[in-house]
């Protein structure tokens, strides 16, 4: 029972800060964030509640009053200050900031990697290291950066700032705690599993209950308070748990075969296998950087430019919502157009709408996944996208999987399944459809099945920018997210972007990275030239940073062979070649023991 001064279920400290606020994110979001809130109540002291869905994703309200409002970000890759993920909880917080009078922290909590490049990265770590301030204060230019930050055009707090001095924006910086690269959603789970296996109430419960059912009863309880309109209904104590333990005993085992309970069991468990198969396609960027982590699209120094790619994304949203439970795209462009930065995007979009949606896993660097391995596609209920890049570069894969698409589609009509969409990614997509249609009757008669419902399409994808202006924009931009990853400050020498090989957008991203080390380009030969060099650079530093003095023969056949490696794979087309030519170099400074 709550003790006198304490937070209750019927507290006007219920009711959030901002009334309308709303949340919006992917279904594996918002597990993830309710199993973080069940780690939170398992922390409740007597007195202290746990309120879903308060000023942020979940708040807990203190003994003594004070409240601690946590975001949760499920989000694979990197994440900044200056992201709007991040911009937009700052902005949240000091509102609920203003509207608590001061008496709340903040927690911003994610599964993302923090970014290392740039001002605001030197800003986001010193604000993440409070425990290096001297006496708690947080340091004066940290201060002054996020109030700069928060203030920029067209932001709703000059009010704010206007009656605030730098001691006030001191104690609000001090209120925010980030923690980033937080544990994945299966290690959360696993995380509860063994915070119930400690926890002295559940010892007297049946064998196995802990590791399954009470786990997926503590989420379901928090899944319905958190879809409360009244904020009362929202709150959760120590002792709602303590009398969820109680009666788990007597009605775990009926409950267990109720349809919430079962249908939850089966989407995370769905969910899960789908995750391990499908990868979002974007990754955290390592401390030490090449060209290929510069300019691929999976570790996003270059955001996703939108305008340009309006039709294409609404013409595949049109074709996922399509009510028919199978669908098969081809999109094809020369390499360097942007197909994988646009499916990356368009399958975070899916994400966001409930879908599991990403990139086909590999089962090895040798090997294919087999037929078993493929299996769980086809099975469950959640929808899903499933994207195959260089996809005639897996011709055994796309045998096996468009194979078991057919056999899939034929059942149909008897045996209903999850909605399935398929996209493959080639640089010739007519002669990569003739070649999939000659190769196989099911998967010919799989397209004329498909076609005949329009869900088997096949796109062409153009050029991102289309004129030397347009180009001339999106390379000015390109060139300052490269200055801030690599902390340079050339004089603006753009090349003529009335070539037509601009049309290719790596391109237009190759030119401004060897542009923002204070290079020109002229030609095709001079762009590749430079970026070789660029990449020469970054392999010779490898070699003698990490040679041993015992490997001094190998390290100097290295620093002769892995620049003609490189430059010899380039010759082919530009970026594939390029990718293949540095994952070959880093096989054989593995493969000598030189990088760890």
């Amino acid at each position: 029972m709550a003790r006198e001064g304490d937070i209750t279920t019927s507290s006007p400290a219920l009711e959030p800060a901002d009334p309308k606020r709303s949340a919006h994110r992917s279904l594996a979001g918002y597990l993830y964030q309710v199993c973080r809130a069940v780690l939170a109540w398992l922390d409740l002291k007597e007195g202290e509640t746990l309120v879903c869905e308060g000023d942020e994703d979940y708040d807990r309200i203190l003994l003594g009053g004070e409240r601690v409002a946590t975001q949760v970000k499920h989000y694979t890759g990197r994440l900044g200050l200056r992201d709007p993920a991040v911009l937009d909880s700052l902005h949240s917080f000091l509102h609920a900031y203003v509207q608590r009078q001061h008496r709340e922290r903040f927690v911003f909590c994610t599964t993302a990697d923090p970014r290392q490049e740039g001002e605001a990265a030197a800003f986001l770590r010193k604000w993440s290291a409070k425990q290096s301030w001297r006496g708690g204060r947080a340091p004066a230019d940290l201060v002054a950066f996020v109030r700069e930050l928060l203030n920029e055009p067209e932001s709703a707090i000059r009010s704010i700032d206007e009656k605030w001095d730098a001691e006030e924006w001191q104690r609000f910086v001090a209120a925010v705690t980030f923690e980033f690269n937080e544990p994945s959603l299966e290690a959360a789970r696993a995380l509860i599993v063994s915070r119930l296996r400690g926890d002295e109430r559940c010892q007297q419960l049946p064998n196995g209950v802990v590791e399954t059912l009470l786990p997926d009863r503590l989420i379901a309880n928090l899944l319905t308070a958190s879809a409360q309109d009244r904020p009362r209904l929202r709150a959760r104590m120590r002792d709602d748990m303590n009398a969820l333990f109680r009666d788990t005993e007597v009605q775990l085992v009926a409950w267990a075969k109720t349809p919430a309970s079962v249908q939850l069991a089966q989407r995370t468990a769905e969910l899960l296998r789908l995750e391990r198969l499908l990868l979002p396609g974007r990754w955290a960027m390592p401390e030490v950087r090449s060209i290929r982590h510069l300019l691929s699209p999976a570790y996003e120094v270059i955001p996703f430019v939108e305008s340009g790619r309006e039709e294409i994304l609404r013409e595949l949203s049109n074709w996922c919502d399509h009510a028919g439970p199978v669908g098969l795209t081809l999109l094809g462009a020369e390499g360097g157009m942007g197909k994988t930065r646009l499916m990356i995007e368009f399958a975070s979009r899916l994400r966001a709408r409930g879908w599991c949606a990403g990139f086909l896993t590999e089962a090895s660097a040798t090997e294919d996944l087999d037929r078993a391995e493929l299996q769980p596609i086809f099975e469950g209920h959640l929808p899903r996208l499933v994207i195959v890049d260089y996809a005639p570069s897996r011709r055994l894969l796309i045998e096996r999987l468009l194979g078991r698409l057919a056999t899939h589609v034929a059942s149909g009509q008897d045996k209903p399944g999850p909605k399935i969409r398929v996209v493959l990614l080639a640089r010739h997509t007519t002669e990569w459809l003739t070649y999939l249609r000659q190769s196989s009757d099911h998967v010919d008669k799989l397209w004329d099945a498909l076609e005949r419902r329009k869900l088997a399409k096949v796109h062409s994808l153009g050029p991102l920018t289309t004129n030397a202006e347009q180009r001339a924009e999106h390379f000015s931009d390109v060139l300052r997210y490269f200055r801030s990853v690599l902390g340079t400050k050339t004089s603006d020498v753009s090349p003529d972007l009335t070539n037509l090989m601009f049309e290719r957008t790596l391109y237009i991203h190759m030119a401004a990275l060897v542009v923002s080390e204070g290079v020109s380009i002229l030609s095709e030969r001079e762009l590749l030239d430079a970026t070789l060099t660029h990449e020469r650079r970054f392999w010779s530093r490898c070699i003698h940073m990490h040679a041993k003095s015992t490997d001094e023969l190998t390290a100097a056949w290295l620093t002769d062979a892995i620049p003609a490696a490189v430059a010899a794979l380039t010759l082919g087309h530009v970026l594939k070649p390029l990718l293949i030519g540095v994952r070959i170099c880093s096989q054989m400074v593995h493969g000598q023991g030189l990088l760890r």
